[in-house]
């Protein structure tokens, strides 16, 4: 264990083998001392891709109370069927999307 307090311990860690590291400094929120190049950020097709699709999703309400009420409706009513083969096809179609 090496205690650090200075100039001494720094100069015993690397006697051991360790290369020095050169400090980073933080990011300033301003931006202030960046360069147009040093801002820029490039995103992959992926996560364009996933930016698009959020961007459509946020289009929709959270929740279709139109079609809850209506699913409601028919389980009250006796009148709403699952269907199981249906459930297992679209629960392997997510499984795929996901692998």
């Amino acid at each position: 264990m090496n205690k650090i307090d200075g100039i001494s311990s720094v100069k015993s860690i690397m006697a051991k083998g360790s290369q020095p590291q050169a400090p980073t400094a933080p990011l300033s929120q301003s931006g202030a001392g960046q360069s147009d190049s040093d801002s820029n950020v490039v995103l992959t097709a992926a996560a364009q891709r996933m930016q698009e699709a959020e961007q459509q999703l946020r289009k929709y309400p959270e929740v279709d109370a139109e079609r809850v009420s209506a699913i409601k409706a028919a389980v009250e009513e006796g009148r709403y069927s699952v269907d199981p083969e249906r459930v297992a096809t679209k629960l392997l179609d997510i499984e795929q999307i996901l692998k």
